[in-house]
């Protein structure tokens, strides 16, 4: 991992009480890097959070494939009942994965995805 994805990934886990949990990995699905919130009881386990880790990164190599088409994915967002799962794709070429409270706001993204950009 990268000093920058480092940087992004302390700065993104603690702006607010929101998020869950928050990841950086590599395009093989490697976690190189993980927070989570320690009030909080994991949702999934280990096992499953690479299962899904490993469906995001199918449908980013998807939306890659479309890139000449659409422009390049800035994020995406898939809400739950109990949490929103958010995926960014960073200038490493690593993607962050955060979850936050399902009651959350989207403004926190924007937030979050100025931080990436400035």
């Amino acid at each position: 991992m990268t000093t920058d994805d480092e940087y992004l990934m302390s700065k993104i886990a603690s702006m607010k009480d929101e998020i869950r949990f928050a990841s950086v990995c590599d395009k093989d699905g490697n976690i190189l890097s993980s927070q989570h919130r320690h009030s909080e009881e994991n949702l999934l386990t280990l096992e499953e959070t690479h299962e899904s880790l490993k469906h995001s990164l199918e449908r980013w190599d998807e939306r890659d494939r479309m890139k000449g088409k659409i422009g390049t994915g800035r994020y995406a967002v898939v809400a739950y009942e109990k949490i929103k799962r958010v995926t960014i794709p960073l200038k490493s070429g690593n993607l962050l994965f955060f979850s936050i409270e399902g009651d959350s706001d989207n403004k926190f993204i924007e937030d979050v995805m100025k931080i990436i950009y400035e």
